[in-house]
């Protein structure tokens, strides 16, 4: 019989009657397969499930026999609205440490899609992990790359825990990469004759692009961390609100000293800059960086055809509501690591 609690399969999103579904019980001693025959080298796999919490997928070979329990070898781990919905993340194995972490109630966008791409020799290059939104499409939650796990993929297997699950598979095939696998860099200047602890300035961009990572120019070989913050649109006006701003990354990392590039930890949730629009990064580093002085805050000082990076302003605090004072024009010192489409 249909399980209590969920409603008519056929008002479900996307239902239609040719689809394959399951429903997977609160166990999370039980895996269940879901989908076979999956592309190895450029896959995909998008579904929906209903759910409230702890909706895993393990992504792997069937080769694999699995026996039951809670482990099964050799597979990825994608857990959906983990811990009673409140953030989702990618494993390198199944009970593995999390890579990735994208936080938000997801599950109730119910529709998602994986993808994955260049399995040669056991070596996955990517693995993408997307929600549905009425409102502005697939949406991405999770870039994993490089992945180093190096396990083939043909089968999808699902489970739930906190919640019970109804799965519905939608369709499988050809994975689909809208961004280059291989980041592009625009750097300012490595040029300096002034420092400081903190840089703050806006890019442009001239496409669509998605942000990954920071390199950075420090003043010593030191051990320091470092927090960056995002936010659309310009920064000014914005110095001292800290609700205007989201952190992407609080990290320890070991600077490389003056004339060469320390480049920072791949940053967990990449930042989507659309087409035309300006996007705000605060930088502080607790060991001094290097800068360069401007001509004016504002001016554009670097561009390519896909982005533009601004004169901004320093300072030697983090962000904070009582912040203080602001040095400009200064120009950041480092290179922005990017994909574009």
């Amino acid at each position: 019989s249909w399980p209590s609690g969920f409603p008519s399969i056929s008002t479900l999103p996307s239902f239609q009657p040719s689809m394959e579904t399951l429903f997977t019980p609160n166990d999370s001693n039980q895996w269940f397969e879901f989908a076979t025959g999956l592309s190895p080298s450029n896959g995909m796999v998008t579904f929906d499930v209903e759910a409230s919490s702890n909706a895993h997928v393990a992504l792997g070979p069937s080769s694999v026999t699995y026996g039951g329990g809670r482990y099964i070898d050799d597979h990825y781990e994608i857990v959906l609205g983990g811990w009673k919905n409140t953030q989702s993340v990618v494993r390198y194995e199944n009970l593995g440490p999390n890579e990735i972490k994208y936080p938000g109630n997801v599950l109730k966008f119910r529709k998602f899609r994986i993808s994955w791409h260049d399995i040669t020799s056991f070596t996955l290059s990517a693995l993408k992990v997307e929600f549905y939104s009425d409102y502005s499409g697939w949406v991405e939650m999770i870039f994993l790359q490089p992945v180093t796990a190096g396990y083939t993929i043909d089968r999808a297997m699902v489970m739930t825990h906190g919640s019970t699950g109804l799965w519905i598979l939608e369709t499988t095939g050809a994975g689909d990469w809208p961004y280059s696998l291989d980041p592009k860099t625009l750097t300012t200047t490595f040029q300096t004759n002034s420092a400081a602890n903190a840089n703050v300035f806006k890019i442009k961009a001239l496409q669509d692009i998605v942000i990954t990572n920071f390199i950075i120019h420090t003043h010593d070989r030191n051990t320091g961390t470092v927090r960056i913050w995002e936010k659309e649109g310009d920064y000014r006006g914005f110095e001292n609100n800290v609700g205007a701003w989201n952190i992407i990354m609080s990290e320890t990392f070991t600077g490389k000293g003056r004339g060469k590039q320390t480049p920072l930890a791949t940053l967990a949730m990449p930042v989507f800059i659309a087409a035309g629009s300006f996007h705000s990064f605060y930088i502080y580093s607790s060991i001094l960086t290097r800068c360069k002085r401007g001509s004016a805050e504002g001016n554009l000082f670097r561009s390519n055809t896909e982005i533009q990076i601004y004169e901004g302003m320093v300072s030697s605090r983090p962000l904070s509501p009582n912040h203080g004072w602001f040095y400009s024009p200064r120009v950041w010192n480092g290179i922005i690591e990017y994909r574009t489409r």
